[in-house]
């Protein structure tokens, strides 16, 4: 058997072996390759820290414990992709989740909900950075006369545009009468997100 002197106790002999034979001299072990034989918390095996050292004497440092971390200039938990920096401690000002399209506006995020009435900033109307503009109401009641149920949509044939205005109808639907209009409300806003 090669034997390798184990100096720090790890179970782990560093350098070449000392030599053969069937037994073991005071001090050495079977298995070879520690990298640090004056320091029992390095060798093979050995749990990988983030700690700018190859604790698993694999040649690699830090690997699967390094995590890429996004600035987060608008406090609203997603940063913009395009300023990263890589490390083991979360730095000030920095998020481990990218994906906000504008970092300069905290309602302009991959998770909002809510719908707006004005543009937000760089990117216009697409609140939540799915590469659209999605807007609050897209359905068109025409003059509520051809409904067949209670509706609601836009008068006339076209939506307005994000941020545009236009008159909302509420249509109500009797059976004896049809279709009639029983609200009207002019200068609503196509609120989008």
């Amino acid at each position: 058997v090669d034997w390798y002197w184990d100096e720090d106790g790890d179970g782990w002999g560093g350098g070449a072996p000392e030599g053969r034979q069937c037994a073991p001299p005071d001090g050495a072990v079977e298995r070879g390759g520690d990298c640090d034989d004056g320091n029992p918390d390095r060798h093979p095996g050995a749990e990988e820290r983030c700690n700018s050292i190859d604790d698993d004497c694999d040649g690699f440092t830090d690997e699967g414990r390094v995590t890429r971390y996004y600035r987060d200039a608008d406090g609203d938990g997603f940063g913009t992709p395009f300023d990263r920096v890589d490390g083991c401690d979360l730095p000030a000002g920095f998020v481990p989740t990218a994906g906000d399209c504008d970092d300069g506006n905290g309602d302009v995020r991959p998770d909002q909900l809510e719908f707006f009435a004005a543009a937000g900033g760089s990117a216009g109307f697409d609140y939540d950075c799915d590469g659209a503009e999605t807007r609050e109401r897209s359905s068109v009641a025409g003059d509520c006369s051809a409904c067949t149920a209670a509706v609601g949509g836009w008068a006339g044939a076209v939506v307005p545009g994000c941020g545009e205005t236009g008159t909302w109808l509420t249509c109500r639907y009797d059976v004896g009468t049809g279709c009639h209009e029983q609200f009207r409300l002019a200068g609503e806003v196509q609120r989008c997100r």
